[in-house]
């Protein structure tokens, strides 16, 4: 009854897992690299041979694909499992292992990239800086942002990213610096924010809508700017608790209708203070305003008067922004602004995580000669601050 004319069915051979196709990429792009004229060198650590650089493969790998518009070609570059060498990648030896590289920064600041970013990004457990600023990105900031538990700084400014204020900041344990100005996020920003230990917030120009809550002086930040921004409320009388570490605070043009609170007058770390174009009203205490020793710029158009910096203090040199197209909602045209706020993004200090190597090899000159130090300072699209 054998029908010798006919064929057994073949069965459709199962599709590889992703992991094998991960591991088949990179056996694949170790081989195109080697024929390429790129041969791996003994011992170096690539994608092919290190579990850490593999996941920062998948993970760049998906941020490329996400990446609609490259103008400057900054991550045409991004192939083979050689990551460390990828144009704007940081390797450092891993917190953990120092025997182990690891991906420790990722600086594509003023690429002018349009794309979105990809959850993969929470692959990159061991990233101590995020610097994408200047850059087109849209949508939000990945669900996976918390997986970044090493995370230093986040720069993802002058870009353009809606929705709420992304919550899953709140979930890095290690972030000191955040920069999410000249973007579209809009909505109440979390309380929380103030109770993180930051050295610097920066959330002006978006279309954030809050009442300024009583922790403001829970924050040790140094530098806070809240410009632009539809604020409600008092200035907080808290404000006071940051006479430590607050050297400056930037509220101009945020729709404040309230008194200037005494406790401003304890600042004695402060040396810029902008509360000008808001509704405020108010005076401080003859005692008080000696404490403010140190302040070298005072913006407070229509507001309560303050002394000026003493006559043998000059004040720092402001840069001169030149003229920007109409802004994309109504404000004022403002004279430049104190800029020592938002120029010195200022190096913070690498000791306070992970004895600082981490952050100072990620920090270092890249060998295409691309500084990550800091946070550089975005192009500025419509609003003049």
């Amino acid at each position: 009854m054998a029908m010798h004319g006919m064929r057994k069915k073949a069965s459709p051979s199962p599709s590889p897992s992703p992991a094998a196709a991960v591991v088949m990429a990179l056996v694949l792009s170790s081989a195109v690299a080697a024929v390429c004229g790129q041969p791996q060198p003994a011992g170096k650590q690539t994608a092919a041979n290190n579990p850490r650089l593999q996941r920062a493969y998948v993970a760049l790998q998906a941020l490329k694909r996400a990446i609609t518009e490259d103008p400057k070609n900054l991550t045409r570059g991004w192939c083979g499992p050689d990551v460390c060498a990828y144009f704007g990648v940081f390797c450092a030896p891993a917190p953990d292992d120092p025997h182990a590289l690891t991906v420790a920064g990722l600086d594509l600041n003023h690429g002018d990239l349009a794309g979105t970013f990809p959850e993969e990004l929470g692959l990159l457990s061991d990233l101590a800086l995020l610097h994408l600023n200047s850059n087109r990105f849209a949508g939000g900031l990945p669900e996976s942002l918390p997986k970044l538990h090493l995370l230093h700084e986040l720069d993802v400014s002058n870009n353009r990213l809606s929705g709420g204020f992304p919550q899953h900041i709140l979930c890095l344990p290690n972030v000191k610096y955040v920069d999410l100005r000249f973007n579209n996020m809009c909505g109440p920003v979390p309380p929380a924010i103030f109770d993180k230990p930051l050295d610097a917030l920066f959330l002006n120009d978006n279309h954030f809508d809050f009442e300024l809550p009583e922790n403001l002086g829970n924050s040790p930040a140094s530098v806070v700017v809240l410009a632009n921004l539809r604020l409600r409320g008092c200035i907080p009388q808290s404000v006071g608790r940051m006479a430590g570490t607050l050297n400056e605070l930037v509220i101009l043009n945020a729709g404040l209708r309230s008194c200037i609170p005494q406790e401003v007058g304890w600042l004695r770390e402060l040396t810029v203070l902008d509360l000008s174009f808001n509704q405020l009203q108010g005076h401080l205490r003859a005692a008080q305003p000696p404490q403010l020793h140190l302040l070298v710029q005072l913006l407070l158009h229509g507001a309560a008067a303050l002394p000026r910096h003493p006559p043998h203090r000059r004040p720092p040199e402001l840069h001169r922004r030149p003229p920007r197209p109409a802004p994309r909602r109504p404000v004022p045209r403002l004279p430049p602004p104190p800029a020592a706020a938002l120029r010195r993004a200022r190096l913070l200090r690498p000791a306070a995580l992970l004895g600082g190597q981490l952050l100072d090899r990620a920090r270092r000159v890249g060998g295409r000669g691309r500084e990550t130090a800091g946070a550089a300072r975005p192009r500025r699209r419509g609003r003049d601050l």
